[in-house]
């Protein structure tokens, strides 16, 4: 299901979010979905519990967000001697 939002759907401080994510914005286009899941309550995404959801680890407002992982050193160094 294809859903686009018109203003009148949502809270004027949302606009923003969804306009950038129809524009291709990724970052805000995950906003806008949590944000559309709980029925546009900011405080709800950050209380998620619904952890079979492939947004939830990415999704925002989170209190203690998870760490972005450090790249791997995969070099091989040979000792010359």
């Amino acid at each position: 299901m294809n859903k686009q939002y018109s203003k009148e759907d949502m809270p004027v401080s949302y606009w923003g979010f969804f306009q950038k994510a129809y524009n291709g914005s990724k970052a805000n286009a995950i906003k806008a979905k949590c944000l559309d899941c709980v029925c546009f309550q900011r405080k709800e995404i950050t209380l998620c519990t619904v952890v079979s959801c492939p947004l939830h680890n990415v999704r925002p407002y989170q209190e203690n967000p998870p760490k972005k992982r450090k790249k791997k050193n995969t070099e091989i160094t040979q000792d010359t001697e």
